[in-house]
């Protein structure tokens, strides 16, 4: 019961979120994480809904320049009592919720932790991640890649901030290596696999031949 009062509840407080961190991605990285939970199943399932469902509900708030994973963390430990955890947990929750931001470069202080960053990391990745990519293009002013050199394979840095395709070799691409569950690692370089394909079949067409 918990459980699906907690999915409700974040359903609607995601309602006008982003694309690219809306409802969806929140329910996918829940999906994720009881994935990777099940190697561990001393983590609680309860505690698992409250950490994924809040991970990311800072980003509905306004942030006034405060990362958003603090945001979220703050929220779950003035909302989370309703549902009946515990102090520990709910500060438990807490801690895990403010590490797993990409930009913060925390490292987790717990299982928990880990697990709701390898999972919020490995929906980056794949065929979502290049959905939710392509998303955020839409709500930027990137060029989709540089016209002289698409994949950065001269000597040209990537620049995410004007092209959308060089996100890939300024973070998505290095994501498998700072993950910190096996099954994650294994699931992130299923996705890779998927991504440099597409990059492959993609170069092709720019150039005409496909």
């Amino acid at each position: 019961m918990i459980k699906e009062q907690i999915l409700k509840d974040t359903e609607e407080i995601f309602k006008n979120a982003e694309n690219s961190h809306d409802f969806l991605h929140t329910k996918r990285v829940l999906n994720l994480v009881l994935e990777l939970a099940k190697d561990f199943p001393q983590i609680e399932e309860d505690v698992i809904y409250a950490t994924c469902c809040f991970h990311d509900v800072g980003r509905t708030i306004p942030q006034d320049g405060v990362n958003h994973a603090i945001i979220s963390a703050n929220y779950a430990r003035e909302n989370l009592i309703k549902y009946g955890f515990t102090p520990q947990q709910i500060e438990e929750i807490a801690c895990a919720i403010e590490t797993h931001s990409w930009s913060l470069g925390r490292e987790p202080k717990s299982l928990l932790g880990e697990i709701l960053q390898d999972g919020d990391r490995i929906d980056s990745l794949g065929a979502i991640g290049l959905a939710r990519m392509f998303s955020f293009l839409n709500e930027s002013e990137r060029i989709l890649y540089n016209v002289d050199d698409p994949f950065c394979t001269s000597e040209r840095k990537p620049n995410d901030k004007k092209y959308t395709i060089d996100h890939l070799f300024t973070k998505l691409f290095s994501i498998p290596s700072k993950l910190h569950t096996e099954k994650a690692k294994q699931l992130a370089n299923k996705r890779m696999e998927f991504m440099k394909s597409f990059l492959e079949q993609m170069g092709l067409e720019i150039k005409g031949e496909l």
